[in-house]
């Protein structure tokens, strides 16, 4: 009785872990490179909308920023921001880069 009580505890364990690291996971950090999931959960973080970003390239860095072209299934276009010397993490959308005089790349 004792050992399946251990067993099933250890299993909880793991499976929380797993679930913890996942979420680690997808917790943008500026740096590291960024990833489908990070520049997802970086948008949702914004109440923008996104249903799954399907692509993105490196546009240029300027001042300690790096710069990423998103793209979304749903035709959403978005702008991913990272600095890891001011360790911070952004995204715009493409109308609101277009408001501060910056235009998207049209792919």
């Amino acid at each position: 009785m004792a050992e399946k009580l251990i067993f099933a505890l250890a299993a909880v364990a793991v499976v929380v872990l797993f679930i913890g690291m996942k979420h680690e996971l997808a917790a943008p950090g500026p740096t590291r490179p960024p990833t489908f999931n990070t520049i997802l959960t970086t948008i949702h973080a914004r109440n923008l909308t996104c249903d799954n970003v399907d692509g993105f390239r490196f546009l240029d860095s300027n001042k300690g920023w790096d710069f990423y072209m998103a793209h979304c299934r749903d035709g959403g276009r978005f702008i991913y921001l990272q600095s890891a010397t001011e360790g911070k993490v952004f995204v715009r959308s493409c109308t609101e880069q277009a408001q501060l005089g910056y235009y998207c790349p049209q792919e």
